[in-house]
């Protein structure tokens, strides 16, 4: 369905952000591999970014059916995270970020969805660095 089709749908969800962003701050903690800087300087999508993922699990009842058994949503919006941290540097600098955050919940669910263990494994690693820097 085309973002024109969505729109006239009222189906069409931005990922928005809840304040100000700084694009230099994301470009230097990817330039830096400081995943740490990376997640505070994207915090602000955080909110937008776990309601797209859920509408997203939503659309395929075996992705929906292992959230909260085995997998948590917020799981699953640590993967966007540590995706787009991952591809940031092949980035269009022509894609909004909000747009570009969205494109990366498809890649970072299924990859979630596959390799469940050893993914679970690296947002819980990620957890204990996000918690120590606090």
């Amino acid at each position: 369905m085309s973002k024109r089709q969505k729109a006239e749908k009222g189906t069409d969800h931005d990922v928005r952000t809840t304040a100000a962003v700084d694009p230099a701050a994301i470009e230097a903690a990817v330039a830096d591999g400081d995943y740490v800087a990376f997640r505070r300087a994207t915090l602000p999508f955080e909110d937008a970014v776990q309601m797209r993922a859920g509408r997203w699990v939503q659309r395929f009842p075996e992705y929906e059916a292992r959230i909260g058994r085995d997998v948590k949503l917020s799981d699953v919006v640590e993967e966007v995270f540590l995706t787009a941290f991952d591809q940031y540097p092949s980035r269009p600098a022509s894609v909004p970020l909000g747009e570009w955050f969205e494109g990366q919940i498809d890649p970072a669910v299924k990859t979630l969805m596959t390799r469940t263990a050893e993914e679970l494994e690296n947002i819980n690693l990620v957890r204990t660095e996000l918690a120590a820097a606090r």
